[in-house]
Formats: structure tokens, C-alpha cells, sequence
């Protein structure tokens, strides 16, 4: 975050920065001063968040550990306690209270807290609709929670927590604001037992599913509701060395299926290479579940890379993003070969590089699937990168394929064999089209961006000279809240948009759907600037959330930690290499014409892994003609800016059996177009075995349609099964309120994109 002037007021830059603590404790009418009979904190005058969970400061955020607040509050069982929040809270995400209690001989103002004996006493709910995730703390200034009447009298501490979550999208991204208050209990009945003692530090992990997730897209159907269960299972280490007995240690996490006994366990894989999964279950797992029936379990675990076996060669990724607007191929070139170098030199996995392949994670899977010791079959759900792993493992086990289904295709074939896949974004420039085809539809009163063209292949051609227009002279753009809005503070922010970042903010926001809204009222501010002249707009319609689906909040370790892993796997995974410029620049060129939205991230991706200085031990060198025990059922999006459809009918071709289900819409893998036909189909897969009629294409809902809807569509009309698969949500209601975009000052807040604060 860069703030803009040096001459404000340091009372001014720290409200400016969004966040806040809880410096005063109330109950029965009985109020006190801030820090009275709260112990301060160490961000009394910054109000930042703790990141680290892992950090001493996780007992209480003590300013002076060891020194208690001047006083205690007396209290009595039953009732309301409160804590102030100054400012207002005001990011997203759960308010939680915990109780310790003094030991004997010990007081609130003298007792460290510190061991296993916290218990949870109260958490707020999430309110969840088609709209988003929300919970009722949100502009609170102060938040209330009953104290048990079974407690026992005598001294507690109360440790009162917020845990933001507007940037949880990546490990430490959560921000958690925390202070403990001194009471004196009386009037308690006595017996209260806690089903589990906590200590803090270590009650959280960084990767636990409450505290690393993307609450923005896909909208979550739950928080944390699903029961979740934690385990590990030591794998061989280097399958190519049989005799070895060195281990490796993976960590999986199971989302119990509803119905009980499950049918089995269906093994998820969200995509990657390279990106924490266990994370994924709390968000994914009850709408999975729901269309497979709720008979399955949910189990997966974060792959080599990430968990186990973690490399990373330090700040690669400011070194792949420093494009310019016109480089030449030999830079990109140039550049790819830098990175590649320094893996080579600074890695801290270099040891075990060779071991991060594709084919070791399909092995690991196996593994699992033998320690479940339910059938000995594979049940594996695949989303992009996933269904790498998916097909690799369909090619490699065939005979002990139950049930798969891929989703959002990656070819095959070009992954272990080409030296790139130039087609991978062949349809990325035809998704934006889509989006401005979608504008042009609803009109220019509900998207102003529709007045600049009266088709969207008049709109698509002003929309790129403004964006080329941006390599000369960008353009500044000052957001304003909405009209009304409640904030904490009045705050504007100033943005500079150049040719890449409105490229990449581009990129970014084609395969999020939810974010269409947000760009498309960006792209309209955008053509209204002139030259660098600030133009003014309200939050909400003028710039596209772009913090929960972009590495922009990731602190610089952990997005390059993820980058390194990613490439790792890609290009550790490539049998064929061009080491000389000169071989592949024609692959180069092709990559960077495929599309002019995402085809140079991907032609430097390409010339990254042509350089990579290691290959996987064990890489799939076979095809995937095969026929699998049970046929694979293979989707996808019918325009997918990551996965083009053409990838999932050449896997379907080779896979014997299989069939392709297409949902009509546009969007990175299928669940991107919620369709009550593809959720039809998908269930009577699992639970049946059925498959679709060959070359079945399902209606995608109109664009503003969550699953959330189509669920309740779907449970209204009865059985899922007897149900007629087909979507009738009226366009022209859901047109309109998806462009009432959600406010994004909280997100640019968040982000680098922003130059200031005004």
C-alpha cells in the first residue's frame, strides 16, 4: 500500500488505513474508559492487523506482555458483554469470543493467558445469498455476545477477535484484530465443561479453511460449516526409487458427506499447478456435495511444492512481470531465461525439484486411495489443472478409475509433450467479446459502457484503441464512495491504469465472472478520461474488484513461494525442451498471437519452462487413449479464456467412453455458468453412473445467477432426478441486479493498484 502525501496528518493516515481495535469492555449497564479493563494493545495508535498466526502477540496483541489492564469488569453470567470497536469494523468476516480462566492464586491483571486454556464461548453466522457472503459485524461499532450461565465465579480473561477476511484469498492474507478484556464473573450456576481447550498461538494454522479463502468468487456456500476432518499420511518420497525408505509427509483434510454412511470418498483437485487445496473444502465442498448427491466425501490434501517438499527461489515474480507494451521476443526470451536461472541458483527445494512432477501427485492420489481402505477404486473431481492430474491418473490406472469427472480442460497432450500450449488462451479475446456482448444487451442505462457502441464489435474496437492509447499516456481515475455509503471515514482513492495493468486487470477478471459488473463500469471510466486528466467516479461503478481472484494482496514470499511452485510443476512436467532462442520463437510467436489479453503471460510461461533447468523424475511419456473401468465424464464451459472448449473435446476423444458435457456460457471451467442442467447431469453421473447424451450442451443461467439460485430453483422443484433438466430464471431481472455492483473501495484499499489516498 503507498500512500500519497507525506504532509497528512498522522491521525488521518491511520483511520486511512481501514483498520481498527477494541479498546473498551461493557456488560450490565457497567461501561469504562478505553483501556480501562482492556489490556492495550500493540496497535493502539497503528490499529494494524496480527497476519501471523503463528505470532506470540496471538494471546492477547499486548503492548507491554506481562501488564495487565488498571482494572477488572464485574459481570455477571447470562449476560451481554460488549466490545467497542474504534473506528468501526470494517472489513468482512467473523467476530468470535473466547474465555480463559485465571487459575487460582492468579489475577485477570496479572495471569498471562498463555497455554492450553482458551475455549470458544460465541461466534457470529454468516448470512450467505446469491449476492455474496456477509456477516452482521460488518460498519459495527461495537459487537455483543452472551456469557454462559454455567460458568463458574471467579476471574477470566475474554479474548474478543475479528478475523478479516477480505484478502484470505492466499496464506496470511486474513487479518486478524484481537484484544482481551479482565472480568470478574458472578452469578454463574457452575459446570460448564469446554469440549476443547485452545492455546494461542496454535489454535490457527495459516492454511486452516476459515482462514484461507476466496469469499468473492465463487461465493461460498458456507463458512467452515462442513465438518471437517484432519489427517496425514506418509508417501514414499521418490517412487522411481522403490528401495528408498524415505517419506514424505502429506496433510488431508475430509468434508464428511451428509448422508452416512458415504458411498466413498471422491478425491478434489481445485486446479494449480502448485496452489494450497485443503483450503478449498470449506468453500467448495457443500455445493460439490449437493451435486453429487451429498453420498460422497470430499477429500484432498495440498500437493508437492506446497506442502510437502516446498520450493521457491525467491522474488521471481516482479522478474516475469516487468513487460513492456511492445517487447520483442527476445526479451520475453531474455527475461523467461533469468528466472529459470535463478531457480537454478537460489531455490530452496533444489534438492527435490525432480520430484514435483504431475506423475508424483498422481501417485500420491493413489496412495491416498489405498490408505482409505474403501474399495481400492479412484473417485476424482478435476478442475483446470486438475484435470491434468486427473487424466494422467485415468492413462496411468485405468483399471481402478470408479468414477471422474473433468472440468475446464487442459490438453493432455501438448501439457507433457508440446514445449507450450499456444492454444490455451485461443478464446480468452472471445470471452471479453461475450462480456461486451452482455453489455450491449442489458443497454446503457444498466451499463454505461453500452453508449461507446452500438454492437460489440464496435465497442470491442474502441475499448482496445483506449487500452492502446495507455502505452503512451495513462490514465488516473479517483474513486469517491457511493452516495450514502457508510464508511468509517471519508477516503478517496487515486488509480493510475497503464496499457499492462489494464491488460492484467483484463486478464484477471475474464475468468471471474462475478467480477464482469465491476469491469465492464472500469472499462467505461476509462474511455471518459482524457489523457492523464483525473476523472471522477463513485466506488461500485467506476473500477472491478480485482483483490480476491489476483496474487495483488499475497505478501511478496508467499506469492513468489506459489509462482515457484507453479512453474516448477509445468515445466518440470515438459518432455520436450528448445533451449535455443532461435527454435522457439516460432512457439513464442504463436502463443503471443493467440490472444492479445493473455498471450504474452503465457508466451513467458512457455519460454520459462524451455529453459527450466530440471525435468520431473517421472513424467507421463504415453497417450491417453484408454478406456477406463467406469467412463470419464469430461466439461466445459462453451467459451473458457483459460481452457478453450477444444482441449475438452480432444480429451474426450482419447479417453474411450467418455462424454463431453458443454455449458453454454463464458467463464473459466463450468461451474462459472451455474446451470441446473449441468447440475442434473452431474449428479446422475455420480450417483448413477449415467451419462449424458453425447454432445449434450446445457443452457447456461443468465449472467447474475449464483449456484445459490439455482439450487433454490432446483430444491423447489423437487427431486433433483425428476426434475426437467433446464434453467428459466428470467434474464432481464437477473441482468439488472448483477450490474449493481458491491461497493470496491473496501478491495482497492487492500490492493497495490492504487497510488493513494486522498
Amino acid at each position: 500500500m503507498k500512500f500519497f502525501s507525506i504532509l497528512l496528518p498522522v491521525a488521518l493516515l491511520q483511520v486511512a488505513s481501514a483498520h481498527y481495535t477494541f479498546p473498551a469492555i461493557s456488560s450490565g449497564g457497567q461501561s469504562s474508559a478505553n483501556w480501562q479493563n482492556v489490556r492495550q494493545t500493540a496497535n493502539y495508535q497503528t490499529t494494524g492487523p496480527i497476519t501471523n498466526v503463528a505470532s506470540s502477540q496471538m494471546t492477547c496483541y499486548e503492548l507491554s506482555p506481562g501488564r495487565g489492564a488498571p482494572g477488572t469488569l464485574a459481570v455477571t453470567a447470562g449476560n451481554t458483554v460488549s466490545f467497542t470497536s474504534s473506528p468501526p469494523i470494517f472489513h468482512p468476516g467473523p467476530a468470535i469470543a473466547y474465555l480463559a480462566r485465571v487459575p487460582s492464586g492468579q489475577t485477570a491483571a496479572t495471569w498471562n493467558g498463555q497455554g492450553a486454556v482458551w475455549f470458544k464461548i460465541w461466534q457470529d453466522n454468516a448470512s450467505i445469498s446469491s449476492g455474496g457472503i456477509s456477516w452482521p459485524n460488518m460498519n459495527a461499532g461495537s459487537v455483543s455476545f452472551p456469557l454462559p450461565r454455567c460458568l463458574d465465579n471467579g476471574e477470566y480473561l475474554v479474548r474478543f477477535e475479528h478475523i478479516a477476511l477480505h484478502s484470505a484469498s492466499s496464506s496470511s492474507g486474513a487479518q486478524l484484530y484481537l484484544s482481551c478484556g479482565q472480568i470478574r464473573v458472578s452469578g454463574g450456576s457452575g459446570g460448564y465443561k469446554p469440549a476443547r481447550l485452545l492455546s494461542f498461538p496454535g489454535a490457527y494454522n495459516a492454511n486452516d479453511p476459515g482462514l484461507l479463502l476466496n469469499i468473492y468468487y465463487p461465493v461460498p456456500t458456507s463458512y467452515t460449516k462442513a465438518k471437517l476432518e484432519c489427517s496425514s499420511l506418509q508417501v514414499p518420497r521418490d517412487y522411481t526409487a522403490p528401495k528408498s525408505k524415505e517419506r514424505v509427509t502429506i496433510e488431508l483434510v475430509r468434508a464428511k458427506a451428509k448422508k452416512q454412511p458415504s458411498r466413498g470418498s471422491i478425491l478434489y483437485n481445485p486446479g494449480g499447478p502448485g496452489l494450497p487445496m485443503r483450503s478449498k473444502i470449506s468453500t467448495d465442498s457443500e455445493l460439490l456435495q449437493w451435486m453429487s448427491g451429498d453420498e460422497y466425501d470430499l477429500v484432498t490434501f495440498d500437493p508437492r511444492g506446497t506442502g510437502p517438499l516446498p520450493f521457491t527461489c525467491g522474488a521471481i515474480g516482479p522478474m516475469l512481470s516487468q513487460q513492456k507494451p511492445n517487447d520483442t521476443l527476445e526479451e520475453i526470451w531474455g527475461r523467461a531465461g533469468a528466472v529459470a536461472a535463478q531457480c537454478a541458483k537460489h531455490s530452496t527445494g533444489n534438492k527435490h525439484a525432480e520430484l514435483l512432477g504431475t506423475v508424483a501427485l498422481v501417485r500420491d492420489t493413489m496412495q491416498v486411495v489405498d490408505a482409505l481402505a474403501e474399495d481400492g477404486l479412484l473417485r476424482f473431481w478435476g478442475y483446470s489443472y486438475g484435470t491434468i492430474v486427473g487424466a494422467t491418473a485415468a492413462a496411468m490406472f485405468p483399471d481402478r478409475i470408479d468414477r471422474m469427472v473433468l472440468d475446464g480442460v487442459v490438453n493432455p497432450h501438448k501439457w507433457y509433450r508440446g514445449p507450450s500450449d499456444p492454444d490455451m488462451t485461443m478464446d480468452a479475446d472471445k470471452v471479453l467479446t461475450a462480456m461486451l456482448e452482455m453489455c450491449i444487451a442489458l443497454g446503457e442505462t444498466k451499463c454505461p459502457l453500452a453508449k461507446h457502441g452500438s454492437t460489440a464489435a464496435d465497442l470491442s474496437a474502441k475499448v482496445w484503441r483506449r487500452i492502446d492509447d495507455l502505452k503512451v499516456q495513462p490514465a488516473v481515475i479517483t474513486i469517491k464512495p457511493k452516495a450514502g455509503l457508510s464508511m468509517p471515514f471519508p477516503v478517496a482513492i487515486k488509480v493510475t491504469i497503464d496499457y499492462l495493468k489494464a491488460i492484467h486487470l483484463t486478464s484477471s477478471t475474464l475468468i471471474n465472472r462475478a467480477l464482469w459488473p465491476q469491469h465492464l463500469s472500469f472499462l467505461a471510466s476509462l474511455l471518459a478520461v482524457r489523457g492523464s486528466e483525473p476523472y471522477e467516479a463513485a466506488s461500485g461503478a467506476a473500477a472491478p474488484d480485482v483483490a480476491a481472484p489476483s496474487l495483488a494482496k499475497r505478501s511478496a514470499g508467499d506469492a513468489n513461494a506459489l509462482l515457484s511452485a507453479h512453474i516448477a510443476i509445468r515445466c518440470g512436467d515438459r518432455l520436450e525442451r528448445t533451449p535455443a532462442f532461435a527454435s522457439f520463437a516460432p512457439e513464442m510467436a504463436a502463443t503471443l498471437n493467440s490472444s492479445r489479453i493473455s498471450g504474452a503471460r503465457f508466451a513467458a510461461m512457455g519460454a520459462t519452462c524451455a529453459q527450466w533447468p530440471w525435468r520431473a523424475r517421472e513424467a507421463y511419456d504415453g497417450d491417453f487413449a484408454v478406456t477406463t473401468r467406469t467412463p470419464v465424464l469430461v466439461v466445459s464451459s462453451e467459451l473458457d479464456p483459460r481452457t478453450p472448449l477444444e482441449a475438452a473435446r480432444r480429451a474426450s476423444a482419447a479417453l474411450g467412453g467418455s462424454e463431453l458435457l458443454t455449458v453454454a456460457g463464458a467463464g473459466h471451467c463450468s461451474t462459472s455458468a451455474p446451470s441446473a442442467c449441468a447440475a442434473v447431469h452431474l449428479r446422475d453421473y455420480w450417483v448413477n453412473g449415467t451419462m449424458p447424451a453425447p454432445g449434450k450442451v446445457c443452457k447456461g443461467s443468465p449472467f447474475g445467477v449464483k449456484w445459490a439460485d439455482v439450487r433454490k430453483e432446483v430444491d423447489k422443484m423437487g427431486s433433483l432426478h425428476k426434475r426437467e433438466a433446464h434453467d428459466d430464471f428470467d434474464d432481464d431481472d437477473f441482468g439488472s441486479s448483477f450490474m449493481e455492483s458491491r461497493d470496491v473501495m473496501d478491495y482497492f484499499l487492500e490492493t497495490d493498484i492504487m497510488d493513494s489516498l486522498l
